[in-house]
């Protein structure tokens, strides 16, 4: 059973990494990244998409399976992580 979890939101609005830990006896036996389809993603307008299109024609890489953070929440998630690999090492 998770113990506690929280949500990451991609900036394209379409997913989202779920974060889980497990715990036995008090104890971090787990912990679990998940990448969710969070929404379509459709409330962006013409020049968002067509942003993302241009960066696909001139980059060749079309974020299939990307997260796309803003630093504030990348930099959330990673210490959130460190966190969590800190109590499984005690």
């Amino acid at each position: 059973m998770v113990d506690d979890h929280e949500f990451f939101v991609c900036n394209c609005g379409a997913e989202a990494v779920v974060l889980e830990q497990y715990r036995h006896k008090g104890k971090i036996e787990l912990v679990a990244l998940a990448l969710w389809r969070y929404g379509a993603g459709s409330g962006f307008g013409w020049c968002w998409k067509l942003h993302h299109i241009w960066y696909i024609i001139r980059y060749g890489h079309p974020y299939v399976d990307d997260i796309l953070l803003v630093p504030k929440d990348a930099r959330r998630l990673g210490q959130r992580l460190i966190e969590l690999a800190g109590e499984a090492d005690d």
